[in-house]
């Protein structure tokens, strides 16, 4: 079976990219997301009332505060995936927990974990009655993008 193509000019742009005629596709150029406008007839559509929709696009940003012995960490990572995400989340957890053994006794360590939301997580160690001295806290959030 041979995939339905159509050629849509890019109100973006300008580029003209091939993409399939029934789920629509992204300009070749700039990414912005085209409707299979062409394979409609415009005398009998109301392109007000088109139901196609433009699919969603979401990152996954994995950031990392910590502070070690009052001397401050900041991290960020953008992933186009949450399974990669979370696999560099878990080295980060894994990380953290034998960072915090450098600067503090284990009956001295108490963490928290947040898994309620499948996509978005989090996770905190620190250091029990100072906090403010070390502590690491870890989370992924998922971001829609336009």
């Amino acid at each position: 079976m041979e995939e339905n193509k159509t050629f849509e000019l890019c109100d973006n742009c300008g580029q003209e990219t091939e993409i399939n005629g029934e789920v629509g596709g992204y300009c070749s150029t700039c990414g912005k997301f085209l409707k299979p406008c062409s394979m409609c007839n415009m005398d009998e559509v109301n392109c007000n009332e088109c139901k196609m929709k433009v699919p969603k696009k979401f990152v996954f940003i994995l950031i990392e505060n910590g502070m070690w012995d009052y001397e401050q960490t900041n991290n960020c990572t953008v992933f186009d995936s949450f399974e990669k995400a979370r696999e560099q989340y878990i080295e980060q957890i894994k990380l953290a927990k034998e960072d915090m053994l450098n600067f503090a006794d284990e009956k001295d360590i108490d963490f928290e974990e947040n898994k309620d939301d499948a996509e978005n997580l989090e996770f905190s160690i620190y250091e029990i009655g100072d906090y403010t001295k070390n502590h690491c806290d870890i989370s992924v959030k998922k971001l829609e993008i336009l």
